[in-house]
């Protein structure tokens, strides 16, 4: 007998459906930047909703209406920062090149 030849069942945007391995999620690229600044923070996603709005792109086909889009709700909690950690790119990879840590850290962190 022939094989079945069909397509995928199911979506395949989200490949492959397994549990994730860990609850914190990973970034491993930045982009590059002139002068130091904050390039990421932590935070959560806390649901979805959707925003009605009034369309101004002049070039849409709905300009002027009301639109509905969707938007994330992000929960971010509060953040201390308590060291910081220099690395240095060598031809083994980046190798940590020094670290110092807060003289006094705060009670939250002990628990």
């Amino acid at each position: 007998m022939p094989a079945i030849k069909r397509p995928k069942k199911g979506s395949q945007a989200f490949y492959p459906r397994k549990r994730a391995k860990r609850i914190y999620p990973v970034v491993s690229t930045y982009p590059e930047t002139e002068k130091p600044k904050l390039l990421d923070f932590a935070c959560y996603k806390a649901g979805m909703t959707n925003l009605i709005l009034i369309d101004n792109v002049k070039s849409s086909p709905t300009y002027g209406q009301e639109v509905s889009i969707p938007a994330t709700i992000l929960e971010c909690p509060p953040l201390k920062v308590v060291g910081i950690r220099a690395y240095k790119l060598t031809t083994k990879g980046l190798q940590v090149l020094t670290e110092a840590w807060s003289k006094e850290l705060p009670k939250e962190i002990e628990r």
